[in-house]
């Protein structure tokens, strides 16, 4: 049981970091799909975060009409 937790947090670590790597991309490349590593999943969460990130920038910083 004590492996399988570690198995669990050391896993949930490397997916973290994988997800931040392609928002990473998302966010500061020209060209996310050519950079190095990405796979077309991940990418896909990554520019979702990014548009719901501009939706709630946007919600929160203009001033209501």
């Amino acid at each position: 049981m004590f492996m399988m937790g570690k198995m669990f947090k050391y896993t949930m670590w490397f997916i973290s970091g994988v997800f931040m790597y392609h928002l990473y991309c998302v966010m500061r490349k020209d060209k996310p799909e050519e950079a190095l590593g990405v796979n077309e999943p991940m990418l896909i969460h990554a520019y979702n975060t990014r548009d719901f990130y501009y939706f709630m920038r946007d919600l929160l910083t203009k001033p209501p009409v």
